[in-house]
């Protein structure tokens, strides 16, 4: 084992093997495998040009018989750029290539086929250069080495990309991710530099193959960078100035594991990285060595096995079962898969893939019976019980024998929506009297009926270490304070499941109990996997009519104080505190046709007022004319007017603490609404902003686009004359909103987003899957009707106009709000953009675009970043189970960051009780004043159809 490791395996060499090692165990920075950049590299030819290049490789062509004379320059010569924009980030270099000989029949042949865009021709042409040119492409039929091959020059470009893609291991394999990023305004301008260029010398400009919208304008890069950055501490980097591996998000690091690779880079270079590589690699080399006194050790470690330790026997319990008067059921089954002791986390796929690298497998052969299959299939508890064997080497030389087992028949998976669990727990006897604890399940959620063949063969294996004492402690909860000694995945083969029908029987003292039992269980079973194969035809679940009592979590909270405040328009609404102690204040903004209580609710473990209390911050949350609570709602207005709530609600934070700036949370419409008042300078006051799933660029989804040029609102509209539109709905609405609910049954949805929520369908509508349905729990899905309600259509029609812009515009469709002036005026604040990868209301592009916009606009681009959330949507980016970990730290992180520009720290120096004329404030109202206040205020949701 090597005392000292410097890694160097290249880009995507070091960040795999650091993402594997984190898998292993090894602490390292949350910010591997991010801020990926392809150094800006694009392809080019110039095709059939009047100069000859002979820029296509010998091959296996002997060089001193070569009749064509010597292949061309390739990287050779440099037309450097650099300092040709306003901004660093504008400059390039342009450089020529060559061809691989195994490449030019492609090259031709695809020439050929793509040469058709008549702006990268020349357009000027006489006669006799357009006959050449077409003599030359006959000529290159015959050969790769005349003709238009001969005069075709390769060009290669180096520049800027963002440097925000992300590497990743999905299936034990790197994966990049880097969304958009052959679309960006700096990728389409070189393409058209390249173009003139080319045609400037009678040729016609092709672009690479991968840089088709056929295939999603992708590019090729030779100069992969970043995903180890060098940063000043593990929330900005993965390694120190020194090139040493920081061990979390602090300024401690390993030191002796250095990367001195180009994966430390952490920005695009606009230029080949040899050199700077090189630099770097030799600075980490001789501080390396200074810090050690130029010595470098190494020990070998030995650790034997004992193939001497005797065996011992164990005497096993046996429990009588009893004969139950009702019939039973019990079948026998066989797993087979591989089983890891390396990798321990919850990735079960790499953990698979690991041990199939060191055929390390996996054999159970088990047996569930139940004395009573009324009671398997009826009780909640829906138990059996389990005994078998285990073969598995990497535990025991010998088979395991399962000591007292219980299996769980399609539980309820309170964590995941409409989502079912076969639970296999068991305890485990080695020969050598060593015990394991094993936790197995099967997943069934709403999938086809080929997806359910795999879901219910598939068994997620967890092993943990035994602790005494629990030999009865089967449940079905992880324990995270017990050790974990590996997992894996078991499989059900087909032959197996063949044999495994043939097991399938019924136990009872006569032929009727045993019919019966049969008759029950397999009733049971298809019946539960045939809702979820055919799940858009269940009957409809609707939001209850009536409050009743349901399962909540509930966190102590400071006392809520509210007030009512009047916009400038004379709309009255709500504004809510909690103060959790001397940081901020922040304000946090909800969506369209949602209450605040989107930030409060107790349906989910963690909320993000939660979080930000806990870290200490004073927390506002504002209701605005687009809540549901508030009857203004019902009423028709632009977002223009909803800009002007979230003024008065800023400038309300801002009097009662006396802060000159504050930090604002902005989710969807919040935020657009918000970045209306901002850019037209409406609204002042706001040190740090941080949007949710939108900016400046509203860029829809591909459903969404369908529904636009569908004209499907103009048809609710004006056809169906409605002004209203609101997700909950009830089997007695009226006969329109039926036909609708049914309707919307097959409603166009992502894989794996099926359900059968009313609500959850008409949400989908009106706005577009609103999540992940596997990143929420049962209860935030059954009951969103606590928050969410009606939206008026002239709000959503404002928003179609703005989608088609593809920026934010007012009513009357006149840009006057994303201009490059009031960028640079009034946008000139730290913004954090966050966006779900599997959003698809807003596409992944709209924050990518909004980002490009803010940092070619402003003055300051450094002060915008912006998070590409994976595995979220557009809701679950706050709701989701894990989004306590995945989401909230980033946003945090963005809080702490800029604190120096925001809240209590930058007490406001002058009066601004002026600015605040129109605001009324009635401090902690009990809910029964709340209706004594008038002008229309709810207290309670608006009343269903």
């Amino acid at each position: 084992m090597a005392d000292v490791v410097f890694l160097a395996a290249g880009t995507l060499g070091s960040n795999e093997i650091l993402l594997r090692s984190r898998n292993f165990g090894l602490e390292v920075s949350s910010q591997v495998g991010e801020k990926f950049s392809g150094n800006g590299d694009i392809l080019g030819f110039g095709y059939n040009t009047d100069h000859k290049c002979n820029a296509v490789a010998m091959g296996d062509h002997n060089p001193s018989n070569f009749s064509n004379g010597p292949v061309g320059p390739c990287i050779t010569g440099i037309i450097d750029m650099r300092q040709s924009g306003d901004s660093v980030y504008d400059g390039y270099v342009i450089e020529e290539g060559a061809c691989p000989a195994p490449c030019a029949k492609i090259l031709s042949t695809y020439f050929k086929i793509v040469n058709t865009e008549d702006k990268n021709k020349p357009t000027n042409l006489t006669f006799s250069e357009k006959f050449a040119k077409f003599l030359r492409e006959i000529s290159s039929n015959t050969s790769n080495y005349q003709g238009a091959m001969a005069n075709t020059q390769s060009y290669l470009i180096m520049s800027h990309d963002h440097s925000n893609g992300r590497i990743q291991l999905v299936n034990d394999k790197v994966n990049i991710e880097f969304n958009g990023v052959g679309e960006l305004e700096m990728i389409k301008k070189l393409n058209e530099t390249l173009s003139r260029a080319t045609i400037n010398i009678n040729g016609d400009y092709i672009s690479s193959p991968l840089w088709l919208k056929v295939f999603g304008c992708k590019l090729i890069t030779v100069h992969p960078l970043g995903g180890c950055c060098m940063g000043k501490d593990g929330k900005t980097g993965v390694v120190n100035h020194k090139g040493q591996v920081y061990t979390g998000t602090g300024t401690t690091v390993h030191k002796d594991l250095y990367i001195c690779d180009g994966s430390i880079v952490p920005t695009s270079l606009a230029v080949n990285p040899f050199l700077t590589i090189s630099c770097l690699a030799e600075r980490i080399m001789n501080l390396a060595a200074k810090d050690r006194g130029w010595v470098i050790d190494y020990e070998l470690v030995k650790q034997p096995i004992d193939w001497n330790k005797p065996l011992k026997s164990w005497n096993l319990e046996v429990t009588k079962q009893h004969a139950s008067p009702d019939g039973g059921i019990k079948f026998t089954e066989s797993l087979k898969g591989y089983f890891s002791t390396e990798i321990v986390s919850e990735d079960y796929q790499a953990a698979e893939l690991q041990a199939k690298t060191s055929e390390s497998k996996m054999q159970i052969l088990l047996t569930v019976i139940s004395p009573n299959a009324k009671s398997l299939v009826e009780l909640e508890d829906h138990s059996a019980l389990i005994t078998g064997t285990m073969s598995c080497r990497a535990l025991s030389p010998d088979p395991l024998i399962i000591t007292k087992g219980k299996f769980r028949l399609f539980i309820t998976d309170e964590d995941r929506v409409d989502s079912k669990k076969l639970m296999y727990n068991f305890n485990l006897l080695s020969t050598n009297g060593e015990k394991y604890q094993f936790m197995g399940f099967k997943l069934l959620t709403n999938s086809s009926m080929f997806e359910e063949w795999t879901e219910t063969t598939t068994i997620y294996s967890t092993i943990y270490e035994y602790n005494n004492g629990n030999e009865n402690n089967l449940s079905d909860d992880v324990d995270t304070n017990r050790k974990v000694i590996g997992r894996g995945i078991l499989y059900v083969t087909v032959s197996d499941f063949r044999k495994q029908l043939q097991t399938l029987m019924a136990t009872g003292s006569s032929r009727s109990q045993r019919r019966t039992a049969y008759l029950k269980f397999l009733s049971y079973f298809s019946n539960v996997t045939a809702s979820h194969a055919f799940t858009r035809f269940r009957p409809l679940l609707y939001p209850k009519k009536f409050p009743f009592a349901k399962p909540f979590y509930h966190k102590p909270r400071p006392e809520k104080e509210m007030y009512v405040i009047e916009s400038n328009d004379k709309i009255k609404t709500l504004i809510h505190r909690f103060k959790g102690g001397s940081k901020g204040p922040v304000l946090l903004i909800h969506g369209a046709a949602m209450s605040y209580e989107m930030w409060t609710t107790n349906l989910v473990e963690h909320t993000f007022l939660d979080y930000l209390l806990e870290n200490g911050y004073d927390v506002w949350l504002n209701d605005s004319r687009l809540s549901p609570t508030n009857a203004e709602c019902y009423k028709q207005f632009p977002l223009d007017a909803v800009r002007l709530d979230q003024k008065a609600a800023i400038d309300h934070v801002r009097k009662i603490t006396e802060c000159d700036k504050i930090a604002v949370v902005a989710h969807c419409l919040g935020s657009i609404s918000t970045l209306m008042g901002l850019l037209d300078g409406s609204i002042e006051g706001v040190g740090s902003l941080v949007t949710s799933q939108v900016s400046v660029n509203p860029i829809n989804g591909f459903v969404n686009v369908l529904k636009r040029n569908f004209q499907l609102l103009p048809i609710y509209r004006h056809i169906l004359r409605q002004d209203l539109f609101d997700v909950r709905t009830s089997p007695d609405t009226n006969l329109l909103n039926r036909i609708v609910d049914q309707c919307l049954r097959f409603y166009p949805v992502p894989k794996h987003q099926v359900c059968n929520d009313a609500l959850c369908h008409r949400a989908s509508l009106c706005y577009g899957t609103l999540y992940q349905h596997e990143n929420l729990n049962q209860l935030i899905h059954d009951y969103q009707s606590e928050f969410f309600g009606t939206i008026n259509l002239t709000t959503m029609n404002h928003m179609v106009y703005i989608s088609a812009a593809q920026k934010i515009v007012n009513y009357d469709k006149k840009d006057v709000y994303v201009t490059e002036e009031n960028v640079k005026k009034n946008l000139n604040l730290p913004i954090f953009l966050i966006h779900g990868d599997k959003n698809v209301i807003f596409d992944t592009k709209s924050s990518q675009k909004s980002y490009d916009t803010l940092i070619d606009y402003a003055q300051n681009p450094d002060i915008y970043s912006m998070y590409e959330i994976p595995g979220y949507g557009h809701m679950d980016s706050w709701w989701g189970n894990d989004a306590h970990k995945d989401v909230f730290p980033k946003v945090l992180d963005h809080l702490e960051n800029t604190k120096d520009t925001y809240g209590y720290a930058l007490k406001a120096s002058h009066d601004i009780q002026g600015s605040h004329s129109g605001i009324s404030v009635v401090k902690k109202i009990i809910s029964e004043e709340l209706h004594k206040i008038g002008n229309g205020y709810l207290h309670e949701n608006v009343p269903l159809y």
